[in-house]
């Protein structure tokens, strides 16, 4: 998430209280758009009130950049706003408001009482569940392979020619008012992560074969089989407290707990990544924020990679995006409290593992000081082994056009450090046709980047894909295909004559645009307010084919010959869930679908500026 420093004063003054009510209902690669309904309010809450209109109403009352609207957190439910002050994401940041503060200003943002909405049960599988064991189909990583090339191979009974007879089969509806992030699929299981804890799913039917309610504040999960454990695959989860935990896919039994930050600001957003009896996990934190408090002493978090011991949980050696470490600056001008630097870099994006260099790259985020560092805004190889640095490269656009005419935020003329530079999707360790391997990246700005994996990281080629800004460009992960990369394209923002959205094929050899097919422009199903066609979310792909997602609500499929549309569902609308209530569904973004077992797995309302809650289940016909 970006804030510039040359804000206006009254933004500046915002509290952390203030900071700790919008910040955990978009993470750091989602957006908001400005929306004029208010919420009709069921219920009042005068001490809520209190303390909205002191703290937050600067903020959501005339939202700018990604903050949202107040309409947009109220369509969450008190208990999911409460959650995640308490045990979520935000736990850090509202440390300063008491239990009863955090009720009363749920309540009064969403205008419900607890336990007004709805409560999607557990829907227990009526049979007992037989061990879970990976199977051909899977996609039990973020990226469906070490390399994140967002492609599954084998779809089953998914063809191109099927996919126009798409159907939905069920839906099931997230627990505390808003979905998370997609599933992991390992065997028949499918593994869901709640603000309710974490859910084994029957990827047939929908039912719960178990669930844990204790595990929360999880963003995402990654399966692996151990060699060492023999018919025993674990669930590996971070956290937003800097813990790691590893669970038995089968029972849900946890199997060890590790911390692996101490700062108090440190999560893990990605998906932990996996090789042979290791894993490996980017570090990243909510320290940017607090830099807007003149009392915090900004800032101290740098981010990092660690590699753990996959049986046991040890810490194996962890290394830092930014190598110095922070020491004392300047005071603040204004409240006089020490500033400390350098800080940043924070690894949110999934990992990408590079087995024949024995290399792991992480993707950084921006400097907190918005002053260059040799780690921000970057795309550091790191060695599996070791954790020694290879290379490091920061690549920036070498047309600044589009920022120094068009954004709002115009300090990425001048400032390398700008948050327009940071890396939200991760690298894909990509193969070009005649056989070349290139580590391809997506930035911010809008530029596709290919780096040269056997020269230190050498720019190879550039391709500007999108007009970008601080919400716009490449948000989402990218499919690579027999050397072609598919690319979704955010610019949630973008000024005229440009127009969000957009779907494009690079060849992975020269960068070369083989098409780009527009968004289409349709009205959201819940209406102009928070309606936008972005397409901020990762995709996935099949032979042939290649979905996308998009903030109007819409999951498309797209033919990868030409870039014609195959199927279109809009999943912005209600479903009779199978876990005994109705969900809702909203716009598309972050990390939403996945295929696996002849089926799409899509997550409607996650990361969005219109939540939803609802996981669907599409396969053909509906069978």
């Amino acid at each position: 998430m970006s804030i510039h420093h040359h804000k206006k004063p009254l933004d500046i003054a915002i509290s952390v209280v203030a900071l700790s009510l919008w910040i955990f209902a978009l993470p750091r690669h989602a957006f908001a758009e400005e929306v004029a309904a208010k919420p009709e309010l069921q219920t009042e809450d005068a001490k809520g009130e209190t303390i909205y209109r002191q703290h937050c109403a600067p903020c959501h009352d005339h939202a700018h950049d990604n903050i949202p609207m107040r309409i947009v957190i109220a369509q969450k439910s008190p208990e999911g706003i409460v959650s995640a002050l308490t045990t979520g994401p935000m736990q850090a940041m509202a440390a300063g408001l008491s239990a009863e503060d955090r009720r009363s200003v749920a309540q009064y943002i969403t205008g419900k009482a607890f336990g007004s909405d709805p409560n999607p049960e557990a829907n227990i599988c009526a049979s007992t569940r037989p061990v879970v064991w990976p199977g051909d189909s899977d996609w039990s990583y973020w990226g469906r392979d070490r390399e994140n090339t967002l492609f599954q191979p084998q779809p089953g009974r998914l063809s191109a020619e099927a996919i126009p007879r798409l159907k939905l089969k069920w839906s099931f509806a997230y627990p505390g008012g808003s979905a998370i992030a997609e599933p992991i699929a390992v065997g028949d299981r499918l593994f869901l992560v709640t603000s309710g804890g974490i859910f084994a799913i029957d990827a047939e039917t929908g039912c719960t074969d178990w669930h844990r309610e204790e595990i929360r504040g999880v963003k995402m999960a990654t399966a692996a089989s151990l060699a060492a454990a023999p018919k025993r695959v674990l669930l590996f989860l971070g956290d937003a407290t800097g813990n790691l935990t590893a669970i038995d896919a089968s029972t849900g039994d946890r199997i060890w707990a590790a911390k692996v930050d101490n700062h108090p600001t440190a999560r893990l957003t990605g998906p932990v990544s996996f090789y042979g009896d290791r894993i490996y996990a980017g570090v990243s934190s909510m320290e940017d924020p607090l830099s807007h408090d003149p009392a915090y002493p900004c800032c101290t978090f740098r981010g990092s990679v660690v590699s753990l011991d996959a049986a046991t949980g040890k810490m194996l050696w962890k290394s830092y995006s930014i190598t110095k470490s922070p020491e004392p600056l300047q005071q603040h001008p204004a409240a006089g409290t020490q500033l400390y630097g350098p800080a940043g870099g924070a690894i949110y994006a999934p990992l990408t593992i590079d087995v024949k260099r024995n290399a792991i790259y992480a993707v950084t985020a921006e400097s907190y000081h918005r002053d260059p560092t040799d780690g921000s805004n970057a795309v550091i190889a790191f060695d599996l082994d070791s954790g020694a640095r290879k290379w490091v490269r920061q690549p920036r656009p070498n047309d600044n056009a589009p920022f120094c005419k068009n954004q709002d935020v115009d300090d990425a003329c001048v400032n390398s450090a700008s948050s327009l530079f940071e890396f939200a999707a991760p690298a894909v360790l990509a193969t070009t046709r005649p056989g070349k391997q290139l580590l391809l990246v997506g930035q911010k700005s809008g530029v596709v980047y290919a780096l040269d994996p056997d020269r230190g990281g050498k720019l190879v080629w550039e391709t500007r894909v999108g007009q970008g800004g601080s919400m716009g460009g490449v948000l989402g992960g990218f499919s690579v295909v027999d050397g072609t990369a598919y690319v979704a394209v955010s610019d949630s923002t973008a000024k005229s004559p440009n127009v969000p959205g957009g779907l494009v094929a690079l060849d992975v050899a020269t960068g070369r645009p083989i098409w780009r097919t527009p968004a289409p422009d349709v009205t959201c199903s819940w209406g102009s307010d928070a309606c936008s066609r972005a397409q901020p979310s990762s995709v996935a792909a099949i032979p042939g084919l290649v979905f996308s997602g998009s903030s109007d609500g819409h999951m498309r499929a797209y033919r990868m010959k030409d870039g014609s549309i195959a199927w279109d569902f809009d999943t912005g609308r209600e479903f009779n869930a199978v876990n005994g209530v109705k969900g809702a569904g909203g716009g598309i973004g972050g990390y939403p679908v996945i295929v696996a077992h002849d089926s799409v797995f899509v997550t409607s309302g996650a990361y969005s500026n219109h939540p939803g809650n609802v996981l669907l289940s599409f396969t053909a016909d509906g069978n």
